[in-house]
């Protein structure tokens, strides 16, 4: 299975992450994963390097299985929460070049 740096997090709404991670949003029936960070005190949205096409993970933790794979265009993907599983966490990682974003989501 391979390295995601997991960290958990409580807040399902937005999601702080370091500079240079990825916010994750529930909103309705879907997950929206930004590529960039967001503040929820500072500077609203400071955003990553421009990258045409990233690479999106998703492995529900304690498992191997990768619940989620596809190449995004642009800074947002969306998904619908029923891809995945509720009441697990599941660790996203975004892949642009050679650098690697991590976040971890509850799913409600």
């Amino acid at each position: 299975m391979p390295d995601f740096n997991i960290q958990l997090r409580d807040n399902l709404t937005k999601i702080p992450q370091v500079e240079g991670g990825l916010t994750p949003y529930i909103e309705g029936g879907m997950l929206r994963i930004h590529f960039g960070y967001e503040s929820l005190v500072t500077d609203p949205q400071v955003p990553l390097p421009e990258v045409g096409t990233w690479q999106l993970t998703a492995c529900r933790i304690g498992s191997s299985v990768i619940a989620y794979n596809a190449l995004v265009e642009g800074e947002d993907a969306l998904i619908p929460l029923s891809t995945f599983l509720s009441g697990y966490y599941y660790v996203f990682r975004g892949l642009a070049g050679s650098e690697v974003f991590t976040c971890t989501v509850l799913i409600p």
